[in-house]
């Protein structure tokens, strides 16, 4: 990876964003905000944010290691501001969860079946389970966004059923078709459809119907609704990057690159093996 792209990656993860025009170029680039980047188009502004990036670390006459020393600095500077911030439960009991759930570092995901973007994030988070080999697991939580019901609502249920009847693992493959087929939100699955997917997995279909109409599976789907809004979520994909042992909550909202959480997700396993002070946990 080019030293302009890893500054730009960490950039965007502490300032957290694409969306960050005129105030980006006056805090990263020392430019004065009247200038006319403003009105430019996300492209362009990339364009002249890379080289003016690059002409800076040419001035500076920093070397890789040096760069990314600096960088991983100001990823713990994050790190510091935002574990104390979050109110996100840890892993429960009653979680679905893909991994070791002992594993020391926990990815929580509030997705919603019908959003594009969770559909992106959902092959990143299988892909740092994937990686870390232990060390990260994956708790995944429903939040269909009302824009998106009934059908994301909808598709969440048949998640809890497919859990209900099939196990952990049954929940997990329901979910990745789920992403892997669905459309759009105006072409969500109806029920019939969600119960051919279910008997794909070898699930009974009429077990699976009549739990899709149940009170039961809409409630499960409400509790976690209702923790994501009590930790501040409004959109989907929202992450959490939880450090196990110390509690630490990092927020990582929307569908963010790869490489952004395999930085947090070092920088947390690097200090809880270093045996780093210990910290409190958020509030549940």
């Amino acid at each position: 990876m080019s030293r302009t792209k890893r500054l730009w990656q960490a950039a965007s993860l502490v300032i957290g964003g694409m969306a960050v025009g005129v105030g980006l170029s006056a805090m990263a680039l020392g430019e004065s905000s009247s200038a006319p980047i403003g009105k430019w188009s996300e492209r362009k502004l990339d364009h002249y944010i890379g080289q003016r990036i690059e002409q800076r670390l040419q001035e500076a006459g920093l070397t890789d290691d040096q760069l990314d020393a600096r960088i991983d600095q100001g990823i713990l500077a994050f790190i510091a501001k935002q574990q104390a911030r979050q109110e996100v439960k840890p892993i429960q009991p009653d979680d679905h969860v893909l991994g070791d759930r002992s594993a020391p570092i926990t990815l929580i995901e509030y997705s919603d079946y019908a959003c594009p973007y969770c559909k992106r994030f959902h092959a990143t988070a299988h892909r740092i389970v994937e990686h870390y080999q232990g060390k990260v697991n994956w708790v995944y939580r429903h939040f269909p966004l009302s824009s998106h019901n009934p059908g994301a609502e909808r598709a969440a249920a048949g998640a809890e059923c497919a859990a209900e009847l099939g196990g952990n693992a049954a929940f997990w493959a329901f979910s990745d078709r789920i992403f892997q087929r669905e459309r759009s939100t105006e072409g969500a699955f109806s029920a019939g459809e969600l119960a051919s997917l279910a008997a794909e997995l070898g699930l009974v279909r009429g077990q699976f119907k009549r739990c899709l109409d149940s009170e039961r599976t809409r409630a499960a789907v409400r509790a976690d609704v209702d923790g994501g809004e009590q930790a501040g979520i409004t959109g989907t994909p929202a992450n959490f990057v939880y450090d196990n042992s110390s509690g630490a909550t990092i927020a990582m909202v929307g569908a963010r690159p790869y490489e952004q959480f395999t930085r947090v997700i070092d920088q947390l396993l690097a200090r809880s093996s270093a045996g780093g002070p210990p910290r409190n946990r958020s509030k549940q």
